[in-house]
This record gives C-alpha cells, structure tokens and sequence, in this order.
C-alpha cells in the first residue's frame, strides 16, 4: 500500500474519532452547566443567609450594648448626685435598681431584661435571681474578665426547666463595682431585626436574566420579594396541585421545582429553587431561576459544536489530499539520487525541497557525499603534508628544551638566595619578562589566624589606595569569606580567569578585591609543599590586555611548581631567625622583671615600691601613668590607694582624685569586666560607651587613650587594679600583657601583707559608716566622689513633723538619764518605721522629729508613705501611753502634721554635715503639727488630694494658722476597709500593694 493510501486512511479514521468526541463533549457540558448552576445558586444562598446572620448579630450586639449604655448613664447620673450631697449612696444604689426592674425600661424584646452583677460574679440586681451567686460558671468568669462587651451564654430562670441561649451587652460601672447587664434570649432576635437594614442587598443579588433571592417567615408571609413583598403565599400551589410553598417550609432545606409567574408576565414557567433555613429568627432564604433560561444555553453550546465538528471535517479532507500529495514528491526525488551515487557519481546532489523528517534524509544524504568526496581529496594532500609537520615538531621540542633550560638557570639563582625579598623580585622579574605579568601578589598562611595574608607584592605605577590595598590584603579560610580563592586553595588546583566582568561578578569571587585591584583577567597559583598548601600568588598584568593560551597557562604553572621549595625554605629560614631574636628579647626582659620583683621585696613602703614600678613600666614600655586601687570589704566599689596623673592634671582634680571610687558590682564598665574574668583588660582605645560615670570622670580628667587593667588577685579573688595608661596611644603585645600581670601579682601580694593596705582600708570604713549615719546614701556616694553635693529642687516630697504634749512639764521631773532614754527609745522606733517607709529622717529639735519623703531619691509614693509611717508612729506611741497609764507613769501625747508641695534639698557645713531641707512646704508642715490635736494626724489639702482614694479622712473646715492665715486642714483616720488587712485599717493588704505598684 502507498504512503498517499495511508495517509488517507488513517486521516479518515482520525474524522471519525472527532465526531463521537464531539457528542461526547456536548453531553459533559451540558452536566457541567447543570452542576454548575446548581453549585451557584447553593452558594449565592449560603451567601445571603450568611449575610442575614451578620446582620443580626450585629443588630442585636448594637441593641443590647445601648440598654447597657443607658443603664451605666443612669448609675453615674445617681452616683453624681449622691458626691453632691443631694442622696445618700445607698439611696442613689436603690433609685438605680428600681429603674433596672421597671418594665418599661428595663423589657428587652418579649422576656428579656436589665441586670446589676458585681465583679465577683453575685447578681446584685436581677428580677428573678437578686443574690444569686454565678461566679462559679464559665460565662460569668468570662463576663467578669471583660466587664465591658457583648457576650452569649446558656440560662435557665428560676421555674424554667432548660436552658435557653442568652445574649448580653455589658458595661462596667466602677465606683459600685456594677456590670449592667442587658440580656434577651436569641429566639427572640427577631424583635430586633428590620427587613429593611439588608433588604437592597437581598433585591441586588440577580441570578441569569431573571433569577432574583427572596424571603418567607415562619407562616409563609414573604418577607423580602421583588413582585410580592409582603403577601401570604402559604396557601400557593403550582399547576400540579402542589402546595411548593408549605413543601419548603416543611423542608426547611433543599431544592424544589414549580411553575411560577410574576406579575409582568402572562405564563407560567417553571422554576427551580434552593432554599435555606435560618433557625434564630425562623425565617426561610431562596434562590429562583426559570429552568427555559438554563436551556436556552444549552441550545447555543450545542450549535457552537456542532458547527465546528462540521467545519473541521471538511478543512480536514482537504488538508488530507494536499499533504499526501506534498509528501510523495521528495520521496521519489531521493530514491533517483540514491541510484546516482551506486553508479559511482560522488558529486550527486538532493535538492531539498522540505524541512520535515524527508528533508532531513536529504540533507544527511548529501552531507555523506560531501564526507566520502572530502577524505578522497584529503588522502591526496597527506602525503604530500607529512614532511612539513614532522619539521614543524622538531622545533617545537626545541622551544622547550630552550623553556627548560631557562627555567633551570631562574631556580638555580633562585636556590642560591636566603632572603626571601630577593627571591621573590627573581621570580617577578620572570613573569614580568616571559609573561608581561607585572601585577603579583603572594599571600602566606597564617596558622593561628586560619588566614591567608599578603606577604609580598609587586604593582606598577598604579593609584596609592590600590598599592595600600594589595599589601593588607586577609582572605578568610572558609568558604563563605574566601569563596572561590579558598576553593583553589584547599584543592591544590591553579585557576585561570581570561576576562573579568566586573558588573556581573559571580558570588564566589571576591568583588571588593576584583574592583579595588580593577583585574581584568588573573592568574591564581596554589604553594603546596608535600601536597600541603602553604600560599597563593595572584597574578595579572596592568600594562596590557593579555589572554594566555593553554601553553602558556602550562608554562606558568610549572615554573610556579619549580620554585615553591625556595620559597618555603626561605619562609622556614627567615622564622628560625624571628624566632632567635624573640628568644633574646624575653631573655633580656625576664632578667628585668626578676630584678625589679627581688628589688620590691625589699621595701614595703608603698611610695618607694611604686616608684619602682613606675620607673620600670616607663623604660620598658614606655607608659607613662597608673592608678593604683584596691577593692572595698563589700566587694562592690574600687577605691583610689596611689596615682601617677599627667601634670596637666589641676590641683583640685587630683584633691577628687584622692577619694576616688568606682562601682564594680551591678555595673557594666571596664573594671567590672576585669573583676569578673579575674584578667587583664586592654583598650588600645578607650570607648566611652563602655565605662561607668567614675570611670569616665577619670578619663575626661586624665585625658587617657589607651589603659591596661590589671586585676590584682590573690587566692583567686581580686584585691585591687592597677591601671596603666597614656595620653597618647599605647601598642602592647600578648606577650607585654603577661609580664606585666605576673608584676600584678607581686603587687597582690605586697599590697595584702602590708599594714597600709589594713589600715587604710580600715580608716574608709569607718569614714564611709560615719558619714552614712548623717547623710542620705546617695548624697554620701556624691560627697564622696565629687568633694562637694549639689543643691537639688524636689517638685514634690511629703514633710511630717511629730511633737510631744506636755514634754517640758515631764522633762522636768525626769533625771537627765531617764529623759535622754525615754526620747531615744521613741525616735529610734521612729527611725525604724520611716526607713521602713522609704522615709529620710532630716533631725530632731528638742522633742519634735522631723523627716521627708520623695528624696534625695524622687518617686510618687512619698504622700502614702508618709501616711502609713504616721499611723504606725502613732500607734506605737498610743502603745506606749497605755503601758505607762497602767504602770501610773507620766506619758507624752503626740502630735503630727504633714504637708506636701515643693522643696529644695541639700548639704550645709563644711566639718560638721548636715542634710536638710527649705521652702514654703517646710512651714506649713510644721503649722500642720502645731495646729493639730493630740492622738491625731493632721494632714494639708494638698496631701489629702495625693492620698484620699486609699485613706478615710475627716474634714476639719479651714483652720486658722500661724502667719497663713486660714487653711483647710484633715485629720487622716486609717486606711480604707477595702484595702486595710486589720480592722484598726494600720495595716495594708494585698489590693493596697497593687495599686501602689501602679504609680512606680
């Protein structure tokens, strides 16, 4: 059979198969359509209802959220009138509940209600359930957590068998710890809804041409409709007989088929319908399309295939002829070529008249000819060629006898050197002259570093910063640093770049050094010896563009190969050197530090031992200043023992000099770190970042660059620093750093067995504890530091004054003893309760006592601190009456006034310290005393502003005061019940403590 027969039958069958598959094709697109409009009738249902439960929810929350709001407006509106005196509390309490369980303000749909619950989960207000405690049940624990919001929840009134699901809006009314609580069952939400908040959503939605949404009730009554809204339809029935609508409520769920017409046409048609049910508010939700507009779609898909199943059979026969046809021709022609060329014909050319499979034959056709014609021509140029290419060979081989001895001669005075600079400008010379390479870099290992460094370099008359750049130049041994250079390193394989790009550089080429050292093309060279690789040279040419050919790529690297045992050799050498000088070097300053340590046992005079050193560290390392301390007993502040300052330095700063202290503990600074570690700490520049205020008054003073800390330790735990530093900078080795150490612990030693270090330390202490007993510890540590506390404004503090009546009519039948014990037992009590209290006793005058609150450390409590600390001090003292009433012993009857407002505060006296305070606040503190009533805490109305929400007082009116004229005064009586652990309200509780915690 022929190919044109084939070719027909098979395209005729191919017809075929495009017929059934075009049935096929019509009957799954008509199901496809059918499910499709079911599907999106489902969900444009789903949808609506969706948008109808939003709707509600959200129609409800609002409601019940605005009869809580009402409800919270009332209890302020009450609450208001009682603070104005116009209504007891507990009146304005019962006018609010009265109004909650009125029915008409309190009904919410058919049952639902408003509500009082307090925070603890007790229904204080309820129309059924008043005292009922709930706080067990989750939704009450959720309510209480939230206080104000909107909330579902599961309830049963009292005679209610079931639970039914409730919703509430809820707002927080605090000064009577009251929840309003506005409540409805959800079965009743459809009191709240109004057709009209979704209705133009509904009537929006459209589905085909007339499909449309619609909604029924419960009873039929349709509820949203494009043509009937509003009418019964429960009765409705299609031309069957079949009641659809009472079939869909009965349902519920679904999808039905009837026959429908609207008002606007003259005909029944029928319908299909999908229908959901919404249970909250029993209403029925329905999508509509008339079946005749499915089907009329149908009908143009099935017309569409049709139409194109005809037209392609056609086009097909046709197609089918010319392509047989077109396929035969070239056949044919191939078949006459192929008889040509068995008769000898090596010239016969196909003319190729297609670029299919047939055309490709013809071209493989005629490519063969084209082979067997061209190895006829080269077997006659062979032999005529052979001579020629055997002369060509033997002056190749002599050009590399040439290279070898070159090479030879280079190695030879390479081997004859030692210094290693002189070999490698051999080696550079070569390649510059060989090669034109005049750009190399050779970079060494660094064993301890894992980095390779540049050692030697050569460059051309190129710019300074690319000079300075190849001579400094690190390469990370790793992979993600060294990329592409540490590959060739670690595999012991040269690498050849012929061009560079340097906008498109790949990410495993260094392309900060490429750019710096502007390469257009490198060379890089491994030096392995004993198949360890020890460097790396970089090779490239500046003077001109160069591109290496294999052989010349092979020449360099073999030359590379012959000198690598040079170089190495040379690198050994010139470390044995190193070495040998470093010996004599540690040799020399050994003996040094030996004669220094044996000539410091010598003396333990501090002044004499110091000398020593200074003289030593200044001509062996040239550093010029130290600073001498040791560690306090408390292990937490570092104090100044001897210096060496510049001469800059003026008389008055080495006067702070001498008391100089420094924190090491709970402080980040330099010192800190060295008492840590227990080792030395070297800035070779000092950041200011890191250092603590003294550390940093000391280098502004000092004005120091560069310090080595050097913790003195003994048995392990430091003693002392000894400070080294100059004003300029300081260049210290590793090795430095350690000589100097071992001196710090020789000094360790001198310092610990030396009376001065006792004594000194000693004579601190009990200077530090005596001026700790008469000032505040904050203004010590200035005192201290500074030689001098600056005056300080308190915006606000809390002074309190005591006084005792009668005090001079007892002091005069006590013996002097009896009267100085009776008046130290006192204020050491008042002493203790302030301190307590975070107080700051300021003095005693005679028999009045005085102390403040909110310094020299400033914080928001001083006015409730200073509250709690008089109601303990007059306890105490109430105490002490009765014991000595029962004994038949005179008593003293106490008096306390407190005041707060502004204040300034500071040290006066130069021998004798005194830190006080002065300002208006001051005076009228003391009127607050001298105007009060024995057994009572008369208090200002600026503190009673500060302290009334946590303390019940008592309003005296306005009492007439010294030079003030009248001034409105309280009696402070105890803390509130709410917040007072005891009965007597002395004491605070658990709440108290959390609000104060607040104002921290």
């Amino acid at each position: 059979m022929k190919i044109r027969e084939k070719l027909l039958i098979g395209n005729s069958i191919f017809l075929i198969l495009v017929l059934i598959s075009g049935s096929i094709l019509y009957f799954s697109i008509k199901n496809i359509v059918q499910t499709y409009i079911d599907s999106s009738m489902e969900n444009i249902t789903n949808n609506t209802v969706s948008l109808v439960r939003t709707v509600i929810t959200s129609s409800v929350r609002n409601h019940l959220r605005t009869v809580a709001t009402r409800g919270k407006n009332i209890a302020e509106y009450y609450y208001s009138e009682y603070k104005k005196g116009n209504l007891s509390e507990k009146e304005a309490y019962n006018k609010v509940k009265d109004i909650f369980l009125r029915s008409n303000f309190a009904k919410i749909g058919e049952t639902g209600y408003v509500a009082g619950v307090s925070s603890k989960g007790i229904l204080t207000i309820h129309p059924k359930a008043e005292g009922t405690d709930a706080s067990k049940a989750d939704f009450m624990k959720k309510a209480t957590a939230m206080k104000t919001g909107y909330l579902e929840y599961p309830w049963k009134n009292p005679g209610e068998e079931s639970e039914r699901l409730k919703a509430a809006g809820l707002e927080y009314f605090e000064p009577w710890d009251l929840i309003v609580w506005a409540s409805s069952y959800k079965s009743e939400f459809n009191h709240f809804i109004e057709p009209s908040d979704f209705r133009e959503e509904i009537l929006s939605i459209k589905f085909q041409k007339s499909g449309y949404m619609y909604i029924l009730d419960k009873n039929g009554k349709v509820i949203v409709h494009p043509f009937i809204e509003g009418q019964e339809t429960y009765d409705s029935k299609d031309s069957k007989g079949i009641y659809f609508i009472r079939e869909m409520l009965k349902k519920k769920n679904g999808k039905i088929i009837y026959d429908w017409k609207n008002p606007n046409e003259n005909e029944r048609r029928e319908k299909i319908a999908y229908f959901k049910y919404i249970p909250e508010i029993d209403w029925l939700i329905a999508t509509s399309i008339y079946t005749d507009e499915i089907n009329e779609s149908l009908t143009i898909i099935k017309t569409i295939i049709l139409s194109t199943l005809l037209l392609t059979s056609i086009i097909l026969v046709i197609v089918s002829i010319k392509l047989s046809s077109f396929l035969s021709q070239p056949i044919q022609n191939l078949m006459s070529s192929i008889n040509s060329l068995k008769q000898g014909k090596l010239n016969t050319i196909v003319k190729i008249e297609t670029k299919d499979e047939i055309g490709e034959l013809a071209q493989n056709f005629n490519e063969m000819t084209a082979t067997i014609s061209k190895a006829n021509s080269e077997l006659k140029e062979l032999n005529e060629n052979l001579e020629s290419k055997v002369e060509e060979r033997t002056f190749q081989l002599e050009k590399a006898k040439n290279e070898i001895e070159k090479i030879n001669e280079i190695t030879k005075n390479i081997n004859s050197e030692s210094k290693l600079n002189n070999i490698f400008d051999l080696i550079f010379q070569y390649f510059d002259n060989e090669f034109s390479i005049d750009g190399t870099i050779v970079m060494l290992k660094d064993e301890e570093k894992n980095v390779l460094y540049t050692f030697n370099t050569t460059m051309p008359k190129v710019d300074k910063n690319m000079i300075e750049y190849s001579r400094k130049l690190i390469l990370p041994l790793n992979e993600k640093e060294g990329g592409l250079l540490y590959k060739i390193f670690v595999r012991k394989k040269a690498f050849y770049m012929s061009e560079v790009d340097k906008n498109n550089i790949p990410n495993d080429i260094p392309g900060e050094m490429i750019r710096t050292l502007n390469y257009d093309c490198f060379h890089a060279i491994p030096l392995v010896i004993q198949n360890n690789p020890f460097g790396l040279m970089l090779l490239t040419s500046y003077s001109r563009k160069i591109k290496f050919a294999k052989e010349e790529i092979r020449r360099i690297e073999n030359f590379s190969r012959h000198i690598t045992g040079a170089i190495y050799n040379s690198l050994l050498l010139k470390k044995t050197d190193e070495a040998k000088n470093e010996t004599e070097n540690q040799k020399y300053e050994t003996e040094a530090l030996n004669k220094l340590l044996k000539s410091l046992n010598e003396d333990l005079d501090f002044s004499v031992v110091m000398k020593k050193v200074h003289s030593y560290i200044k001509s062996n390392y040239n550093i010029n200043y130290y600073g001498l301390a040791i560690v306090d007993k408390d292990k937490e502040s570092l104090v100044s023992i001897d210096n060496q300052m510049p001469d800059f330095v003026t008389d008055s700063d080495r006067k702070k000099s001498e008391n100089y202290t420094t924190k090491i503990k709970n402080v980040k600074g330099a010192h800190a770190l060295a008492f840590k570690a227990k080792r030395p700490f070297y800035a070779p520049k000092i950041r200011k970042s890191g250092m603590t205020p003294e550390e940093l008054f000391n280098q502004e003073m000092t004005k120091m660059e560069s310090i080595l800390i050097i913790p003195l330790v003994l048995q392990n735990e430091p003693i002392g620093f000894l400070d080294l530093y100059n004003t300029g900078k300081m260049e210290l080795s590793k090795d430095d750093i350690n000589k100097l150490s071992i001196l710090g612990e020789h000094l360790a030693g001198i310092i610990y067995s030396s009376k001065l270090f006792q004594e000194v330390n000693l004579e601190r202490q009990k200077s530090d504890q005596l001026l700790l007993n008469i000032l505040p510890e904050e203004v010590a540590v200035e005192l201290k530091q500074k030689g001098q506390v600056e005056p300080n404004y308190f915006e606000n503090a809390t002074i309190l004054f005591t006084d005792f009546k009668g005090f001079t009519q007892i002091a005069e039948i006590l013996t002097p003893r009896e009267l100085i014990k009776e008046l130290d037992g006192c204020f050491s009590q008042f002493d203790n309760i302030t301190e307590r209290y975070n107080l700051e006793k300021l003095k005693t005058i005679g028999d009045s006592y005085m102390c403040a609150g909110g310094l020299p450390k400033s914080n928001k409590t001083h006015a409730i601190d200073a509250c709690l600390a008089s109601l303990e001090i007059r306890a105490f003292m109430n105490q002490m009456k009765d014991i000595e009433k029962s004994l038949g012993l005179p008593f003293w009857e106490l008096r306390i006034g407190i005041h707060s407002g502004p204040v300034i505060a500071g040290v006066v006296g130069e021998k004798k310290f005194n830190y006080d305070v002065w300002g208006d606040t001051v005076n009228m503190a003391s009127r607050m005393e001298s105007s009060g009533a024995t057994g009572e805490i008369n208090i200002s109305s600026t503190t009673h502003n500060l302290v009334n929400h946590y303390f019940e007082c008592r309003f005296r009116g306005e009492v007439e005061a010294k030079n003030k004229g009248k001034v409105q005064m309280y009696y402070l009586d105890r803390i509130r019940p709410e917040y007072s652990q005891d009965s007597e309200g002395l004491i605070p509780n658990d709440k108290f403590k959390e609000k104060i915690k607040s104002l921290y």
